[in-house]
């Protein structure tokens, strides 16, 4: 007994011993809202202890990882978190070439992201100053991922943060050369124009160049607007570095730009011939080629082709072909081949084909992901081969949390198909009462209830309770998601040149949906839009605006104008004005980072909603903006009646 005893005495006096030790070096650690890190100025080489504070006694630990940046690049790594009270803790080891980290938290798919600010911290040198480059590498990672963790990004500020550190650090400038000048252009015009041709006389001072300041020098010449310069730098990079990257882009200009499958197979040949199967272009040429192919059911030499290229390159495109043949119920069997193939793939899949851009976890739930996409694939053709039990057994695979809404359908579909009443019931009921349920599911529910209904209840009064509960869920899921931020101002002209402001629509609810006629989910949510604009086209106090963005061009307006009179739309397009430089006015302004986006303005003229996306549900979408309108009214009412 007196062993173990002096033992656990031991530890006791270690561990206090270190805990005075921290005393006495007198580091509180950082505090960042839920986040605590045991370094107030972490510092690369360094192990640090990580605090991470529970939001409720139930709740789920989070998938967490920390980001190493390295400039503009970044290298994520998971952090094995363990459950210690009210917190959950974690150890990292900073490697020496980090210059700052990002720490990322989440649940169901979901960001816990520091109230849209990030966990974003820079490391500093021994002696407490800030490392060179460190501001400059937070700023980038704003900029490239704040749309993928749902940051607020105050854009100027990050390319601020990066331009003071390339004035400190000059040597840093040639990193953010085909980066910085073109974050610069969306701020101010003529000082991007005056650093890049200050960059310009550097690389001209020099007596030769290596094949990566080619590609800048190039770079600069395209962000200048001057392309007959950024070509000539192309071939001149080319000839001097025969394999060089430079040398490569030209293979993919020239691919892109031929005329026959003759050519691109020729060009392809000669590309695999001088830079092989690990060249940077090579699996996008390969598909190019593959392309042809599908089009004369050359499916075998399809298959011959993908072997040769990146795996999950291969399997994404062996799917896209099966899927389209599965669409069209066309040879089906050998649909069914590459279908396999692609699932195969996937499967094998291990480390050694991570990214750097991925954690482990972050990879496997990629691979997880495009499985369910595949066998969705995969079921259809079953499905249209009259192999219903092998249908369901792969739409089973293809159904998740966040499956869209014709996976859902599908699975339900074959299910109904396939007798299998119970199970067809129990899905169907839970995607109606989660608001995942469409038109289709119902009626596929109302047979499975007809076949295995022992009770006097009515379909009609069964499926009302379900929708109620998912009425009272979405309700729920709207006001925790309820946000009250200032609007800012916008004026835009109409398809008819007249001018709309924000300013001119004070005391309605704006719905603001940012498209464009090259997106396609845009597209695909419009039937359900068209539903909602009409039903709301006799309130006064309602108004939709499909916004206009991220696309250019000298027939814009018309385009644009084609595609909505083509589809019968009833919808009022603004033109969201490019900025000179780079850039649109309001899209900038929103923080739109990806479309479709739908910006909620309440009558009060404050951000209420946003909402990035669009998951495949037209009925569920026009019952969400049935609801954010009807809570908004119900908001001013009361605001109105207090007053």
């Amino acid at each position: 007994m007196k062993k173990p005893t002096t033992f656990l005495l031991s530890l006791f006096s270690l561990t206090l011993l270190v805990a005075c030790q921290e005393d006495k070096e007198g580091d509180a650690g950082l505090q960042m809202n839920r986040l605590h890190l045991s370094a107030t100025k972490p510092q690369p080489g360094q192990e640090l202890r990580l605090r991470y504070e529970k939001p409720g006694e139930a709740a789920e630990m989070p998938e967490a990882t920390v980001d190493y940046l390295v400039n503009k690049s970044f290298y994520p790594e998971d952090i094995e978190l363990k459950d210690s009270a009210d917190y959950w803790v974690g150890r990292i080891q900073i490697p020496d070439s980090a210059m700052a980290m990002a720490f990322n938290f989440m649940v169901d798919l979901k960001y816990e992201n520091n109230n849209k600010k990030g966990y974003v911290v820079p490391l500093f040198s021994k002696d407490g100053e800030k490392l060179a480059g460190s501001e400059a590498a937070t700023g980038a990672y704003h900029i490239m991922n704040g749309m993928r963790y749902d940051l607020e990004v105050e854009r100027d500020s990050a390319v601020a943060r990066i331009g003071r550190d390339l004035e400190a650090y000059p040597d840093l400038k040639e990193e953010y050369d085909d980066f910085y000048p073109s974050m610069m252009r969306r701020i101010d015009e003529e000082a991007a124009t005056a650093y890049i041709d200050q960059r310009l006389a550097v690389y001209k001072s020099k007596e030769s160049l290596t094949d990566k300041e080619y590609t800048k020098l190039s770079m600069l010449y395209t962000f200048k607007k001057d392309q007959a310069k950024a070509d000539s730098i192309l071939a001149v990079a080319s000839e001097k570095y025969p394999e060089g990257e430079l040398a490569e882009r030209t293979f993919y200009f020239k691919l892109r730009g031929a005329k026959n499958p003759e050519e691109k197979q020729q060009l392809f040949d000669e590309y695999s011939e001088k830079f092989g199967k690990d060249g940077r272009f090579y699996s996008t040429f390969a598909k190019i080629v593959a392309a042809d192919l599908a089009k004369k059911d050359e499916y075998d030499k399809i298959m011959e082709l993908t072997e040769t290229m990146d795996k999950k390159e291969a399997a994404s495109y062996l799917n896209s072909v099966a899927w389209g043949l599965a669409e069209k119920g066309e040879n089906l069997e050998k649909a069914e081949e590459l279908s396999a193939r692609s699932l195969k793939i996937l499967q094998q899949l291990d480390k050694t084909d991570k990214p750097d851009y991925l954690s482990k976890k972050q990879f496997e739930r990629s691979i997880s992901s495009n499985l369910e996409s595949y066998y969705d694939t995969y079921g259809l053709i079953h499905y249209k081969m009259g192999n219903l039990e092998k249908a369901v057994e792969a739409q089973e695979k293809a159904v998740s949390q966040h499956s869209s809404a014709e996976v859902n359908t599908r699975y339900v579909q074959f299910l109904t198909e396939a007798e299998k009443f119970e199970t067809a019931r129990e899905k169907a009921e839970g995607f109606i009462r989660n608001n995942r349920g469409t038109a289709e599911i119902k009626d596929y529910l109302k047979k499975a209830f007809s076949a295995t209904n022992n009770s006097d209840l009515s379909f009609e009064d069964h499926l009302s309770s379900l929708e109620s509960q998912a009425d009272e869920q979405l309700k729920q899921d709207l006001q925790e998601e309820m946000i009250n931020e200032p609007a800012p101002a916008f004026t835009m002209k109409d398809l008819d040149g007249k001018e709309v402001s924000l300013a001119s629509l004070k005391g309605q609810t704006v719905i603001l949906d940012f498209w464009a006629t090259w997106c396609g989910p845009c597209k695909m949510s419009f039937p359900g839009m068209k539903i909602a604009v009409e039903k709301y086209s006799s309130n006064p106090n309602v108004q939709f605006y499909f916004v206009d963005t991220f696309e250019n061009g000298p027939n814009r307006e018309k385009d644009v104008a084609d595609f909505i009179q083509k589809n019968n739309y009833p919808f009022e397009v603004l033109i969201d004005p490019v900025k000179e430089g780079n850039g649109y006015e309001t899209a900038d302004a929103y923080g739109i980072q990806g479309i479709p986006n739908k910006v909620i303005i309440g009558p009060e003229g404050n951000i209420r909603f946003k909402m990035m996306g669009y998951d495949g549900n037209n009925e569920k979408m026009v019952k969400e903006l049935g609801m954010i309108i009807d809570m908004l009214a119900e908001e001013n009412n009361s605001v109105a009646a207090a007053e």
